[in-house]
């Protein structure tokens, strides 16, 4: 948890992505279910500011850690 807030404090690609990911998080529905799939990789890297790469690296550092549960695109 120390790391996440290192990097968070020093607005790095993997903190950006776990600021977004908290505040969407924060405004999920009325479910308590946040639902993404209708959002690309793209489009949320271009919210972030940061690459698709860094983007992905960062989802599969967090799923890695055990944070978060993601699937990746399929091609």
């Amino acid at each position: 948890m120390r790391d996440l807030l290192f990097e968070i404090k020093a607005d790095t690609p993997l903190g950006k992505t776990v600021k977004m990911l908290l505040n969407l998080f924060l405004c999920e529905g009325e479910d308590g279910i946040l639902d993404l799939n209708g959002i690309s990789y793209h489009k949320l890297a271009n919210l972030i500011g940061i690459s698709h790469t860094e983007l992905q690296e960062s989802l599969e550092y967090l799923q890695q850690q055990g944070i978060i549960l993601y699937r990746p695109i399929s091609k």
